[in-house]
């Protein structure tokens, strides 16, 4: 199978004859005839501290959304609300993904439950909203007046 492997990428255009060992085709930034893997050599490769700086940031968002100080009924602070629940979602997914470039398990397993805590969040106030759950729940709030009735 190697030998059918070594002839097709001879075949290919503007390939040199010698290949990597396979231990390094599944590395980061590894090249295969002298072509890179990597899509971007401009960026940043991603390191364990900012690994550690994004996931810190994003764990106490997730512990501060449990004890969320302001009313998030309708209006105003619901969108601050849903703003912020969506942030820990996109702050957890971008943690996961670098956890999964470095190969740290643990970190990924971190991010994705934070994920998963900003969708029981967003579930929380979305779900009445759209008429799904039993309860119901609007967007606007309503002003009522002293002297009318509803």
């Amino acid at each position: 199978m190697e030998g059918v492997v070594d002839r097709l990428l001879a075949q290919l255009p503007g390939l040199r004859e010698d290949r990597p060992s396979r231990s390094t085709w599944g590395t980061a930034g590894a090249t295969v005839g002298g072509l890179s893997n990597s899509t971007d050599h401009d960026s940043p490769q991603p390191n364990l501290l900012g690994l550690c700086a994004r996931l810190l940031l994003v764990s106490a968002l997730g512990l501060m959304m449990a004890g969320w100080p302001y009313d998030r009924t309708c209006g105003l602070p619901l969108y601050t609300y849903i703003g912020a629940v969506a942030m820990l979602i996109l702050g957890g997914g971008w943690a996961g993904t670098t956890a999964w470039k470095l190969r740290v398990g643990l970190a990924h397993v971190i991010s994705l439950v934070l994920v998963f805590w900003g969708l029981v969040l967003a579930a929380e106030v979305l779900l009445p909203r759209i008429g799904y759950a039993g309860q119901d729940a609007g967007w606007q709030c309503v002003e009522t007046t002293p002297g009318s009735s509803l």
